[in-house]
């Protein structure tokens, strides 16, 4: 199986300088970018996205009318616990930054929280959600369990080789470090670890450098006395140089198994001005030619393109 996944964080658009919204909110990477910028790339290569959708933009009208009326994709919700009741720290998101790390409330929280997107959602599209994303990759094997019980059937959150530390308390830790790198039925005890949840976890596509270049870029931190540490690779068009992602796409169908792309990004990345990714047109052009090119390498290395939803029903048979 060699199955390809483009999986999007559809937010609110962002500061050019900054991961902070906009006050007012602005959803220009939603009611321009998903139409005018993505949807023609993805429609050449025949690829059909995941647009996972954050609260905000299920309460802004316009936002809704232009996914709902978005052919060949699916939509999921993705949770910044931030804004979304019971108990939300900061219920209007303009001018925000989304801190939380969601798994790290309290149980009876964090399933309300997931309770509300998921009815937000419903109320919205009309449907149930397949597939979930946690802002800030903010999942446990707690959150699986309670998406399963919401019907969902895919989670999407691991970041394979990565542990994150949250900012404001760095008790709220995400140790993904050891995950797999193709899907996989999590643990309830450990997201990054297999288990047998009713709900696949498809992991995002992360890849460490090779160890001659890391080993060369450790040299150089340490001649310029700055700390010694590691940045991986990810399948992700606005941070990773098109030479890159030819070397992550090789480097995966070196590897025996079952082959998993998960492309991840977010929507207000491909417009100018919404995100520090992207802070000029320039930026724009340079993002989306990433995008055609890696989209165009996949479907030359025979990749199969699905949506969360149809991944996890090709799972199953």
């Amino acid at each position: 199986m060699i199955a390809a996944t483009i999986t999007i964080d559809t937010e609110a658009d962002h500061r050019g300088d900054a991961w902070v919204k906009t006050a007012p909110l602005r959803f220009e990477s939603v009611t321009e970018g998903v139409r005018h910028a993505m949807a023609p790339l993805f429609a050449k290569h025949r690829a059909r996205p995941t647009y996972l959708v954050t609260t905000e933009v299920m309460n802004d009208e316009a936002s809704v009318e232009a996914l709902a009326r978005s052919a060949d994709c699916e939509l999921g919700t993705h949770l910044h616990g931030d804004h979304v009741a019971p108990a939300a720290r900061a219920p209007d998101p303009a001018g925000q930054t989304s801190w939380d790390f969601t798994c790290c409330y309290p149980a009876e929280v964090e399933r309300a929280k997931l309770e509300t997107i998921t009815a937000q959602f419903r109320d919205r599209f009309g449907r149930a959600p397949q597939s979930y994303r946690a802002g800030r990759y903010g999942a446990s094997g707690r959150t699986a369990r309670y998406l399963a019980d919401l019907g969902y059937r895919v989670e999407t959150s691991v970041t394979p080789g990565i542990e994150w530390v949250n900012e404001i308390d760095s008790t709220h830790r995400l140790d993904f470090r050891h995950a797999p790198l193709v899907p996989y039925r999590p643990s309830v005890t450990d997201l990054a670890s297999e288990g047998n949840l009713p709900i696949w976890e498809v992991p995002v596509t992360i890849l460490e450098h090779p160890a001659l270049w890391n080993h060369g870029f450790h040299l150089a931190q340490r001649a310029l006395g700055k700390p010694v540490q590691s940045y991986p690779l990810w399948l992700r068009p606005s941070t990773t140089s098109r030479a890159w992602l030819w070397w992550m796409v090789r480097e995966v169908m070196r590897r025996p198994g079952p082959k998993l792309f998960n492309i991840m990004f977010h929507s207000m990345e491909v417009v100018a001005g919404a995100s520090p990714y992207n802070p000029n047109g320039a930026a724009t052009a340079r993002i989306l030619r990433r995008l055609d090119y890696l989209l165009g390498l996949l479907t030359a290395h025979g990749a199969t393109f699905y949506t969360l939803g149809e991944l996890a029903e090709a799972l199953d048979r």
